[in-house]
């Protein structure tokens, strides 16, 4: 009764599976609290169940969530745990975050996040995408997201790359679009040129690929594989200590930037290597003693207020590493992005642009790359990624166990 009593504060309606508050009603929160009987809702059959072919199938809701209009800063974690979810909406609200664990809505269909205050998206919205069988209508802009380069102007159209039967034919379609809308005297030229190519060879290659497994299939169709995410680089990495204070870095964690930085530019080498720090250091996936510790205390019963029995002079790094895990436990928790497994203190992050096609073949100059925040719990995962990418990878000298 809690939920009802709260929602209907704020003229909001609940009604045939679907969660919605009337725009500009004014809405400043929602807790976990509210949502969390959303994950018991079962579909009430049809009148005529017993002549129905609903008979032989599951009374699993469909669930839709409207809230448009609001003011919004965050959303509960209790979101990603419904795993019914099919339509999330949350435009033009104030959210400068999502939830992390935004893989675990895997039947999805929509999420609508446009016109907020959002500088980067989870990384595990990319899974989420390539671990769906169906596709998902993104609504991703306007939002200040961080980019790579100087805003620019321009259309892109990337239809040729579906009627097509040569690589070449696209490449020289590519190249006279880019010598008619790109300055060559920009020094951002080079950069969203390769981006440009990367991008259409990716399309290209997968509905070449489709077509041998389909080879009925009509030339100027859009397959589905052809719209799986595109990596494209990735910004310079940063590395946290024990305690997760950030290291000794030529740039600031893209989680610490301030709000008017704006350009977060790509690393050729996003791990820096040991001589340009000067020192030696360990690489391990091992977590810390301290790590440890923070974990088994989130077990307690009374940890919400075990700073209260904490004494005077206790460190800082203790007190900071016992309020970060209060919010990590707050917000349900967070996983590696390279193992999956569960943590606290965040080892490392770093921006990854990627490319994630929408049902439209033309994206302007500022869509065409989403900065995704990824996190890893250790320095190991962090090399892992790059490793795997053959990137030029070489161990940070500043990085601990």
């Amino acid at each position: 009764m809690r939920m009802w009593s709260t929602l209907r504060k704020f003229d909001t309606s609940f009604k045939d599976s679907q969660l919605t508050t009337n725009s500009g009603c004014g809405l400043p929160s929602l807790s976990n609290a509210t949502i969390r009987p959303l994950r018991n809702l079962v579909r009430r059959p049809k009148n005529n169940y017993a002549h129905h072919n609903e008979i032989y199938e599951t009374l699993a809701p469909e669930l839709k969530i409207f809230l448009a209009s609001n003011l919004l800063e965050s959303l509960p974690a209790e979101i990603v745990n419904l795993e019914h979810l099919k339509v999330l909406s949350v435009r033009n609200n104030k959210l400068t975050s999502l939830p992390q664990s935004m893989s675990r809505l895997r039947n999805i269909v929509e999420l609508n996040v446009a016109t907020n205050k959002l500088r980067y998206l989870p990384w595990e919205i990319v899974r989420l995408v390539q671990q769906t069988h169906h596709p998902i209508n993104l609504h991703l802009h306007p939002n200040p997201f961080l980019q790579a380069m100087r805003p620019g102007t321009g259309l892109w159209d990337f239809s040729t790359t579906y009627s097509a039967t040569c690589w070449e034919d696209v490449v020289v379609t590519i190249h006279k679009c880019i010598k008619a809308m790109l300055d060559e005297e920009d020094p951002d030229s080079p950069l969203l040129s390769r981006w440009v190519e990367t991008i259409a060879k990716a399309r290209f290659d997968r509905c070449q690929a489709f077509r041998e497994k389909v080879p009925f299939l009509p030339i100027n169709s859009r397959p589905r594989i052809a719209h799986a995410p595109v990596y494209l680089a990735s910004s310079l990495v940063t590395f946290f200590g024990l305690d997760g204070s950030p290291l000794r870095s030529p740039q600031l964690a893209p989680s610490l930037l301030p709000a008017d930085h704006k350009v977060l530019p790509i690393a050729e080498q996003p791990i820096r290597s040991r001589e340009r720090f000067g020192q030696a250091s360990t690489m391990s996936a091992a977590p810390s003693l301290f790590e440890l510790c923070l974990r088994k205390a989130t077990e307690f019963p009374i940890f919400s207020s075990l700073e209260n029995y904490l004494p005077m002079d206790v460190p800082d790094a203790v007190e900071r590493g016992l309020q970060t895990a209060q919010g990590v436990l707050e917000g349900g928790g967070i996983h590696c992005s390279v193992c999956e497994k569960s943590y606290i203190i965040t080892r490392a992050e770093w921006i990854e642009y990627w490319h994630l096609p929408q049902d439209s073949d033309r994206f302007s100059t500022d869509e065409l790359a989403l900065p995704f925040l990824r996190r890893a719990c250790s320095t190991a995962c962090a090399h892992c990624v790059f490793t795997e990418r053959d990137a030029p990878v070489n161990n940070d000298s500043t990085v601990d166990a």
